[in-house]
This record gives structure tokens, C-alpha cells and sequence, in this order.
């Protein structure tokens, strides 16, 4: 059933609400598991957001948006409740020229309370420019290296884990980026929600996203850009090593 703007302030309320499901004392603690599917639809878009949505059978999910400045939406699927798994996907994402837009793992933990994402690809806007943001060291996982930023935005604390190399689809083993937040302090709670999927803050773009599918041909990669606009009141250093054993 596709999903519009009109009906998306509904089920924001609806399963916008479950973004936050666990309080401190309700979320699970991180354990490795067998993964079932990961079919948890997650939809949530502010008022200003201007986004289509589609929830397919499966893992499948279509998102097409057209933001204004101020407009805000995260919508994905995969489970809610994270753990260590090996979590594939696959598909395409393809952000505008102007569109400042994520395709990540996106996460919560509760107790301390901080926002996860494992950064896969993105538009015109690389997350760890900020001149709040910390780099902390690299780490390879799944083929490729990440590098671990954190930063406030004024709400809570959000941990990232960028791959140097943007791709759309592959394996994310998730508990190498858990490992690797705590391995340098980034302190992990109990563990909400876990999906991979699209954030649009402004800007226009497509994306069709099936999560738990690996990609069945060979996955092109490019070179992430490294040039941030604020890059000279950044803190730390990207090139320590990061030990995840």
C-alpha cells in the first residue's frame, strides 16, 4: 500500500511511535543470535516532510522524497531489537544533486540513550561534518574501512561509523561496529531498534531497498569524499587503528 504525505502524519503516530519502542528499562542487552527476517517496517517523517513510501513483501520498501529545508524522514526495515548478526541488503539509492540524504544501519540504545549509524552511502552532506564532531580511529569490517565519529546535535548523542568507500548493498556485521564504539568509550546501552534505511533532510531522491538480500552481482564502490566544510574545528584524528577483536 503506498503511503503519502497525507496519510503519513497518521501512521507516524502509528508506527512512527514505535521508532522509541523500549524505555531504559524495557530494551534488550546486545546478544548474538540466529537472525530471523528482517521485516520491522519503521516509518517516521516531521510535519514538513514531503515523502512517498512503499511497505513490499519481505524486506522490500520504496521511498521517494522532494524535502524542503526543515523537512525530516527515516524509514526502513529490520528488526526492533538490535543484536550482532550479519545484517544484508540490497538495492539502489539515488539522492539528488542538492539532497542531503543517508542510506545507513540506523540504530537506538537506551540507558545511556544514543542514535547509531553505520554510514553506507550518502548525498551531498558527509555526517561528520560538524564542527561539534570527534573522530576517534578506523577499523575494517565487511570488506571495507570505517572510520567512528560521534557528536550532539543538541537532543542526544549520536555514534558514527562511516565507510570510506560509498556502496549500496552488501553484509553489515553490526556487532564489529558495536565493538568498535565501545572499543574507543562510545558507550552502548540496551539495545531499541535496528534497521537499514533512508533519512532525508532536504532534497530530492529515490531509493528501493531490500533488507536481508545480499546483492546478487557485484557491488561498485566509490571513493567517499573526504573534504568537509568545517574540517578545520574538527577534533581528534581518523588515522588511529581501531582493535574490534
Amino acid at each position: 500500500m503506498a503511503i503519502t504525505k497525507a496519510l503519513g502524519l497518521v501512521l507516524s503516530l502509528a508506527v512512527g511511535a514505535l521508532s522509541v519502542p523500549y524505555g531504559p528499562e524495557q530494551a534488550a542487552p546486545l546478544v548474538a543470535r540466529q537472525a530471523g527476517a528482517p521485516h520491522w517496517y519503521k516509518y517516521w517523517a516531521n510535519d514538513q516532510a514531503v515523502v512517498e513510501a512503499d511497505d513490499l513483501d519481505g524486506g522490500l520498501f520504496t521511498v521517494e522524497w522532494n524535502e524542503p529545508n526543515g523537512g525530516n524522514f527515516v524509514i526502513g526495515k529490520g528488526y526492533q531489537t538490535g543484536f550482532d548478526t550479519k545484517f544484508n541488503y540490497s538495492g539502489t539509492f539515488r539522492p539528488g544533486s542538492n539532497s542531503n540524504t543517508y542510506l545507513a544501519l540506523y540504530g537506538w540504545t537506551y540507558g545511556p540513550t544514543s542514535e547509531y549509524y553505520v554510514m553506507e552511502s550518502f548525498g551531498v552532506h558527509h555526517p561528520a561534518d560538524n564542527p561539534n564532531s570527534t573522530c576517534y580511529g578506523h577499523f575494517t569490517s565487511d570488506g571495507g574501512t570505517y572510520e567512528i565519529w560521534d557528536k550532539y546535535n543538541g537532543r542526544i548523542h549520536q555514534l558514527w561509523s562511516v565507510r570510506t568507500t560509498r556502496r549500496v548493498g552488501g553484509t553489515i556485521t553490526t556487532g564489529n561496529h558495536f565493538r568498535a564504539f565501545e572499543a574507543v568509550g562510545l558507550e552502548l546501552g540496551r539495545h531499541g531498534e535496528m534497521i537499514i534505511g533512508i533519512e532525508g533532510q532536504w532534497g530530492s531522491g529515490a531509493a528501493t531497498i531490500t533488507a536481508g538480500v545480499p546483492p546478487a552481482t557485484r557491488v561498485v564502490e566509490s571513493a567517499t569524499p573526504t573534504t568537509r566544510t568545517q574540517v578545520s574545528t574538527q577534533r581528534g584524528t581518523c588515522t588511529a587503528s581501531i582493535d574490534i577483536s
